[in-house]
């Protein structure tokens, strides 16, 4: 080995320097203490590892995350809806105006009333006629008017339903009226001599007193 002071050549076995007498241990001690003060270096796999395991970690994190806003928002989405859903409101029906259903009704024949029903149901008619019969409960009464003129009088009976203002007129027997309605097909009751009598119902809107 050399020398570490004068660099000599010495044998291997030689403790100290043929040429300058330096102890020659010192050289392998040396070393030995500079390979022992080398730190030794990490591995790169471990932190590359530990790299991988972060991410993971955090791709779990945000994809939680993501699934519970998506599921907020659908809730959200499904309130709003129910909420929408509630406030949806029924059309509303337009006021009832007398006079326009005054200039829309027509006058039927009664035969024609009579015979094809159905054909007439809910029409708007009108009538002039003559009371022959009342009957009332109140506010509500049931009427039977003769309402086809003839040279002795009135004929061909129909049965109206009305039900009057509080502070309207009564109807009576032999009062001559107008009559604004609707058709209701037929109706059969029991006359008072006995025996069914079916004639074409009218459900009224207005009454109105001639004489």
């Amino acid at each position: 080995m050399n020398c570490p002071r004068c660099n000599s050549l010495n044998d291997d076995a030689a403790k100290f320097c043929n040429s300058c007498g330096s102890s020659l241990s010192l050289h392998s001690g040396g070393v030995g203490e500079i390979n022992a003060s080398i730190p030794k270096k990490e591995k790169k796999g471990g932190c590359l590892k530990s790299l991988l395991i972060v991410i993971g970690v955090l791709f779990v994190i945000f994809l939680l995350i993501g699934i519970f806003a998506g599921d907020d928002e659908t809730t959200n989405q499904g309130t709003s809806q129910s909420n929408g859903e509630s406030k949806i409101t029924e059309p509303t029906e337009s006021p009832f105006n007398l006079e326009d259903f005054k200039l829309e009704a027509e006058q039927y024949p009664y035969k024609e009333l009579a015979r094809n029903p159905k054909e007439y149901m809910d029409k708007k008619l009108v009538f002039v006629g003559q009371v022959v019969q009342v009957m009332e409960s109140g506010n509500k009464a049931q009427y039977r008017i003769n309402v086809t003129s003839n040279e002795f009088g009135y004929e061909d009976t129909i049965y109206v339903f009305y039900k009057r203002d509080k502070d309207e007129s009564r109807i009576l027997e032999d009062d001559i009226v107008t009559i604004w309605g609707e058709s209701k097909g037929l109706i059969t009751y029991e006359a008072t001599i006995g025996g069914n009598i079916t004639i074409p119902q009218v459900d009224a809107v207005a009454i109105e007193l001639m004489k």
